[in-house]
This record gives structure tokens, C-alpha cells and sequence, in this order.
């Protein structure tokens, strides 16, 4: 799934720099979660005037997540640096909303093995491979989920000075109370959206995993956007839809194009 979104990102950017709304020769950071997806802005202006936005294929999504740690009393995250702002505002959502302690809440009393200094937990798993102790943390870890406030992922994305957000499915929205680019028409993303958070197991890959509390969204039903800046022919083929790509940006940048 995460290849499949870099190469969602990477078909955008290409297609989009043909109408010049993408600054020749940009490309997508990748696995960067602390830069926008793309940097998108009018047609004909310099690079200066560029926002950010965020891409992502389908409705149901993550947003930032943190690394969840364990003490061996508590589940806690690590003190964010000073300049990681996305971090810091996912670190107070997670403690302000009563997420962090709803998590401590669900998974009381259950040693992770990750963390595990305990000589009898080591032994269990001594002879085990990467993918089994992984198993085994999940079957001991179910997911833990709640909601915030629809608002929480746009201002998690404003940290990133990302204004905007496109559902290759579902369109574009913008993230906020703020239209650097004064784009007409397009709704907002707190009022067709809903939003919450999870705290899982995530897998690595490799049988490699950690623990993370991510904020996740879902674009409530019926609430399709009037345009789409890189529609995907489907959820599970992220190929730019060429013939409704150029349809939406005539309509959303009209005579600028």
C-alpha cells in the first residue's frame, strides 16, 4: 500500500506539471512525513507562490502518527525536537483528547514483547522469528480507536503550511480556514469528513513492526468534490484519469490555465 501511494504521488506531480500547476522538474518526497505530498500553485506564477497539498487514494485514511513507546508501566511517546511541529500537535491531540490515556486504559497489564527486559518473556520468544513475536503481538494488542474533532487533521496539515487535500477517488478539498490560492467552489474538509484516531500494531514489513497512534478520516458518503486535481481510474489503480483530470482543472482554474 505504501508503494502504491508513492506512485500515486509521482503520476500526480507528472501530470500536473503538464499545466504547469506543478513547477517543472518537482518531484514528491516519498516516505517524508514532514513536507507536502505536492507543492501545487496558479498557472504562470513562480515557484514562491506554491502551497502544499496532500494526496491520498481513497477516503479512508491516516493522517501523521507517532511511535507509541512502553516504560514497562506505561505506553508514552518520546519528547518531540522543537522543530518537528507536526509531531508536537499530534503529541497534544493524542494527550489532549484523552487518547494517550484511553490507550494505557485498553492495554493495562499486557507486557509487549518489543519492550520486554523480563527474562521469562525473552525466553518465550527466543526461538521465535521476527513475523511470529510480531503474531503474537497482535493477538495481545487489539487496535484501540476514537474520534476527535474534524478539524484536528486539517490543522495537523496546516503545520506543513498544506492548505489542500486530494482524494484520488473523492476530489479536492481545502485544509482549513485559509485559500492561499483563493481557489473558488472548493468545500472544506471539516465539514464533509470524519475523523479519529487508532493506536495498532503496525507491520514493517520483514517481521519487523512497532507501535504507533495514528489520526485516520473517512469522507462522509454523498460528499464528493465538484473537482479533482489527480483522479484515479480506481481505488486499486492509481493512473491518472486524463480526460476528468483536465475537465476539473479547466472548471477549478478556469481562464487561468
Amino acid at each position: 500500500m505504501a508503494q502504491q501511494g508513492f506512485q500515486y504521488e509521482l503520476n500526480a506531480a507528472v501530470a500536473l506539471e503538464n499545466f504547469d500547476i506543478v513547477r517543472k522538474g518537482f518531484r514528491p518526497a516519498g516516505a517524508g512525513s514532514d513536507v507536502p505530498d505536492l507543492m501545487i500553485k496558479k498557472p504562470g506564477l513562480r515557484a514562491e507562490g506554491e502551497y502544499g497539498c496532500e494526496l491520498k487514494i481513497s477516503p479512508s485514511a491516516s493522517g501523521g502518527s507517532l511511535v507509541l513507546k512502553h516504560n514497562g508501566l506505561r505506553w508514552y511517546f518520546d519528547e518531540p525536537k522543537k522543530t518537528e511541529d507536526e509531531k508536537i500537535f499530534i503529541k497534544k491531540i493524542a494527550e489532549t483528547t484523552g487518547a494517550l490515556e484511553s490507550i494505557n486504559k485498553a492495554w493495562k497489564g499486557i507486557k509487549p514483547y518489543k519492550f520486554t527486559t523480563d527474562g521469562t518473556k525473552l525466553r518465550e520468544i527466543g526461538s521465535l522469528t521476527n513475523k511470529e513475536i510480531y503474531r503474537k503481538e497482535l493477538a495481545q494488542f487489539p487496535d484501540v480507536r476514537g474520534i476527535t474533532e474534524s478539524s484536528s487533521i486539517e490543522g495537523y496539515y496546516n503545520t506543513k503550511r498544506t492548505y489542500y487535500i486530494n482524494v484520488g477517488t473523492h476530489g479536492f478539498y481545502l485544509l482549513g480556514g485559509r485559500n492561499p490560492l483563493n481557489l473558488k467552489g472548493v468545500r472544506r474538509f471539516k465539514d464533509v469528513a470524519n475523523t479519529g484516531w487508532r493506536a495498532r500494531v503496525q507491520s514493517k514489513g520483514g517481521g519487523n513492526y512497532q507501535f504507533t497512534f495514528e489520526m485516520t478520516f473517512g469522507i462522509i458518503a454523498g460528499n464528493k468534490s465538484a473537482f479533482n486535481i489527480a483522479p484515479v481510474k480506481s481505488a486499486k489503480d492509481v493512473t491518472i484519469n486524463q480526460a476528468s483530470l483536465e475537465t476539473s482543472i479547466a472548471a477549478l482554474f478556469e481562464a487561468q490555465i
